[in-house]
């Protein structure tokens, strides 16, 4: 699993996002890797963000976006919608090659695609492969409305800023009448929209540290206990402006000393 965020602001964009990459099997799971790399920095002034599976066939989803970005034509250029429209035919044969090879089902990918476009105003368009049932479901954000969206593992956002986990009572069942439902719509908070790029680098992180903690230092719910914990590991982050694209906190392989399972 995974959690991304992207916050706008008048001045720029941010992305952020976690390491961790599991493996699931019924009740098994395991952590394969708090080094899986989520966030991108494919060209000057645009970024990427993804979410969903983190492999498709031995390609890793960072494989994936550097296929991407090398096959691109030059000539393409770098405006989001066109980013965000290759990328979306590109995935989308990938995957279909890869269901077809395996005989297995279309895995799921999502990327929050950051640019400009050619009026200087930042955007940001959402891309799952294969298509949501609902069109209208996928986000977009500018720099003329700034604001903020996440992807991945979002019940404990989710449970803080809205108020309560809709998600989890559906699961288990819980009906609603129309007055409860109102009144726990009234305990949402009202989030300030950043203004600052500074103001979404603090939004980013809150909501990606936020569920890492969460996941780390607790087990579930009552009803639905034995969580897995998905979020976690390395933590990057990127700005991007019309001109360029630059890190907050960067990718980088390091070295670390033996037992040290998480760092950053």
């Amino acid at each position: 699993m995974t959690i991304v965020a992207v916050a706008v602001a008048p001045d720029g964009i941010v992305l952020a996002g976690d390491g961790r990459a599991t493996l699931r099997g019924g009740r098994r799971h395991r952590i394969r890797t708090d080094e899986a790399q989520k966030v991108f920095a494919p060209y000057p002034g645009v970024g990427i963000a993804t979410y969903g599976s983190a492999l498709i066939g031995h390609s890793t989803i960072s494989g994936l976006v550097r296929s991407f970005v090398a096959r691109r034509s030059s000539e393409a250029g770098t405006l989001a919608d066109d980013v965000a429209g290759d990328l979306r035919e590109f995935a989308e044969d990938a995957i279909a090659a890869e269901a077809k090879r395996s005989g297995l089902g279309l895995k799921q990918v999502g990327f929050l695609v950051a640019g400009y476009d050619g009026r200087g105003v930042g955007q940001v368009r959402e891309v799952v492969v294969p298509g949501l049932p609902n069109a209208a479901a996928a986000a977009e954000l500018t720099t003329d409305e700034p604001g903020f969206l996440f992807r991945g593992n979002t019940q404990y956002v989710r449970r803080l800023l809205e108020g309560f986990d809709r998600a989890a009572m559906d699961r288990q069942g819980i009906a609603l009448s129309a007055k409860a439902a109102a009144g726990l719509d009234g305990l949402a908070f009202i989030p300030n929209t950043p203004l600052t790029i500074q103001d979404g680098l603090d939004w980013a992180l809150f909501i990606v540290r936020l569920s890492i903690d969460m996941d780390r230092l607790t087990d579930g719910t009552l009803g639905e206990p034995e969580g897995v914990p998905s979020c976690g590991g390395r933590v990057t982050a990127l700005r991007v402006s019309q001109a360029q694209s630059h890190w907050l906190i960067p990718p980088d392989v390091r070295p670390r000393a033996a037992g040290v399972a998480e760092q950053g």
